[in-house]
């Protein structure tokens, strides 16, 4: 019974929800549309956590870096490579004081890499029109 007991405390230590943290990037916007070799800048609004001590920022496509940012406000420059196109995802994990265990604040967002001066959307309005139709002459007067 003793051993019952044990495994379901675990159990539902394990099983507890993460805090309802505010904790999220406010810039840039989940699927924005982001141009090769621009400069990005990332910033975490902490709404929420009370003590924040840091940062940890990461990249996890494209750049593989990672940034520590001790005080606030909590942002990363970066400069994205200028030969990757396709999506990038980052991450923030925060660190509070005093904790030791349990769940960190946490949060990602992910963005759309495209080649420069490339619209992230062509509206159905301006999209061009292709013809089915034959030319009047035959391919043989080419």
């Amino acid at each position: 019974m003793k051993n019952f007991i044990w495994a379901i405390l675990v159990w539902s230590l394990l099983d507890a929800p993460a805090p309802a943290w505010a904790f999220r990037f406010i810039s840039p916007v989940d699927g924005e549309a982001v141009a090769a070799g621009s400069t990005l800048r990332l910033e975490v609004d902490p709404e929420g956590v009370e003590q924040l001590m840091a940062v940890l920022f990461a990249a996890s496509v494209g750049v593989l870096k990672e940034k520590l940012d001790a005080f606030p406000p909590w942002t990363w420059t970066l400069r994205i490579p200028p030969a990757y196109v396709g999506a990038m995802t980052f991450s923030a994990t925060g660190r509070v004081l005093g904790q030791k265990n349990g769940w960190a604040p946490y949060t990602e967002v992910r963005i759309n890499v495209i080649l420069p001066h490339q619209p992230a959307s062509i509206p159905d309005s301006i999209a061009p029109r292709f013809s089915t139709a034959l030319p009047d002459r035959e391919l043989s007067s080419f």
